[in-house]
């Protein structure tokens, strides 16, 4: 998996995975909670145990170490609570962030087609960009955390946009009714 770089898939070692379904467990620690308010690593995790080697005891430096290095998670024991670590896809990304992307993501898709589905015209003009750009950022600004809330977007400069006057798109991109904007979100 980690070879192959896949960032939607997280591989997860557990002895008991073909009897006990550990993985509905491992879901379970992220689905209940909005986007940008939990990590997958470091949980508590109920009903399944630690992660064990072949001969039943816990894995030891050197197999967490090679776990590790292929991006892999397991459940260790950390004072007597089965505790998971990493958090990781195969593509060595953050479970929990890329969750946080493809959530934004959906949500801006919604957002801009609901504004083309309810809109009669969005017209090329500066009037119209800054429709568009109302729209991007009311939901960026829903994804932006607080001093007192997690959400996706760090607080302090959670994101720029990118947004052109009217006047400096070409013709041809006016013809295409296309707008070639940006944002980068952090």
């Amino acid at each position: 998996l980690a070879e192959n770089n896949y960032f939607r898939t997280s591989g997860w070692f557990h002895q008991s995975a073909d009897t006990i379904f550990p993985e509905m467990g491992f879901i379970a620690i992220i689905a209940p909670f909005n986007p940008g308010t939990k990590v997958v690593a470091n949980n508590a995790v109920a009903g399944m145990g630690v992660s064990r080697d072949a001969t039943g005891k816990e894995l030891t430096f050197t197999q967490r170490s090679n776990l590790d290095a292929r991006n892999a998670n397991w459940v260790e024991d950390v004072g007597g609570i089965a505790i998971t670590r990493r958090g990781k896809v195969a593509g060595n990304e953050w479970i929990d962030a890329i969750r946080n992307r493809d959530f934004l993501e959906a949500r801006l898709t919604e957002g801009l087609q609901n504004l083309l589905i309810n809109q009669p015209i969005i017209p090329y003009t500066d009037s119209g960009i800054t429709t568009v750009r109302n729209t991007v950022t009311s939901v960026l600004n829903r994804s932006v955390s607080t001093s007192t809330t997690p959400s996706i977007l760090q607080e302090s400069n959670p994101y720029t946009t990118d947004f052109p006057r009217a006047a400096d798109v070409p013709f041809a991109e006016k013809q295409l009714r296309e707008l070639n904007a940006s944002f980068t979100a952090f």
